[in-house]
């Protein structure tokens, strides 16, 4: 039960953040509120989903990691693991760029994280590639970082 209550109180910390920025973005004006609102409402989304599958799922199963062996490893390792994922994502950002770097991730971590097939780690990757640069590129016209081996600019940090 312990668990259900944090992964309920984890998500509406989560939903007051996003839903803060989000209301914050509509009082932007123009086009500075674009960016903010193409992330903030779908994350809003998952979100709801979240507690609302929190809500009604029941079993405390819904919410612990299955027993097996990559469950019973030491959460320093889990943890190290993890970073170890977000350090490449991060790198092969500012190496390549976002548009080459989400279908990449999403497909090695999907395929070696997530032990999917080849196609559903292939459609996923696609999917998230076509949802970016349509978002982006086509409809507000933004053009994301294109990492500093394909001639962008290093980014001020």
């Amino acid at each position: 039960m312990a668990s259900r209550t944090t992964f309920l109180a984890i998500n509406f910390l989560y939903l007051v953040i996003v839903g803060s920025m989000v209301y914050a973005a509509y009082h932007y004006g123009g086009e500075a509120s674009i960016v903010s609102l193409v992330i903030g409402v779908p994350t809003l989304v998952m979100i709801l989903f979240a507690i609302g599958y929190g809500f009604l799922n029941s079993s405390e199963s819904a919410v612990e990691p299955a027993a097996s062996e990559e469950a019973a490893t030491a959460p320093w390792s889990r943890a190290a693991l993890i970073g170890a994922w977000l350090v490449g994502f991060l790198l092969l950002i500012f190496f390549i760029g976002f548009y080459k770097t989400i279908p990449i991730f999403a497909l090695g971590y999907l395929k070696i994280q997530g032990k999917t097939s080849w196609v559903i780690a292939s459609v996923t990757a696609g999917i998230l590639w076509a949802v970016l640069y349509l978002s982006f590129d086509y409809l507000m016209g933004q053009e994301l970082f294109q990492g500093i081996l394909f001639k962008a600019l290093v980014p001020n940090l």
